[in-house]
């Protein structure tokens, strides 16, 4: 490969990280409100579907409630953000999508879940203070390929730390969309079962 293609493919590369990377909020601010057990409570599920790209996602409207999408989200390809109802775990949710991934992937000749992974890996500790990665694999995931990473970040909040899950769906061979979701660290193991496991069982696309 001449040195223009192997220029030409690490200035592509990096202009696809920072698309991916936009909309995992750095802050997130953590509310000191009480919570309120309703384990016994029937779960309301809401079903959001994006008229663009095709995909389904539910969630509770009990812990979870939707955010107005700004102008600069929409630019970004935001097309949920979700954050706790009052007196709920605080957490922060935000669904996007990327497309025109066929010509990287056609470039790299690599796959997308792999050339996405692998780019994340490498520029995420440069984006979050204090990031450790916990866990990262890929998987199938309602048919489609899948990858998943967790880890953690300093919180503006002194001595708290940020846990984050990313998911990230590839719709098809040039769409993926990631599912990011994070609460402080204390509280992800509650959450996670709870809150965002069962949220993101439900991502799917037509």
């Amino acid at each position: 490969m001449s040195k223009l293609s192997n220029r030409k493919l690490g200035i592509t590369a990096l202009v696809l990280l920072g698309l991916v990377l936009i909309g995992a909020s750095v802050y997130l601010v953590v509310h000191r409100n009480s919570r309120r057990n309703q384990h016994n409570e029937a779960t309301q599920q809401t079903s959001y579907r994006d008229s663009t790209t095709g995909v389904e996602i539910k969630y509770s409207e009990q812990t979870t409630k939707a955010q107005a999408i700004s102008e600069a989200d929409r630019k970004n390809n935001i097309i949920l953000r979700l954050t706790e109802q009052q007196g709920q775990t605080p957490v922060l949710i935000t669904l996007r999508y990327e497309s025109g991934l066929r010509s990287v992937a056609t470039i790299t000749k690599g796959s997308i879940i792999d050339i996405i992974m692998g780019n994340s890996e490498k520029a995420l500790p440069q984006r979050f203070r204090g990031f450790r990665k916990e866990t990262s694999r890929r998987y199938e995931h309602n048919g489609r390929t899948a990858g998943k990473l967790i880890f953690t970040y300093d919180s503006p909040m002194p001595n708290e730390r940020i846990k984050q899950k990313l998911t990230i769906f590839v719709k098809d061979d040039d769409t993926a969309v990631y599912l990011a979701m994070q609460s402080k660290e204390t509280d992800f193991g509650r959450v996670e079962a709870e809150t965002f496991d069962p949220m993101a069982a439900t991502l799917a696309s037509r």
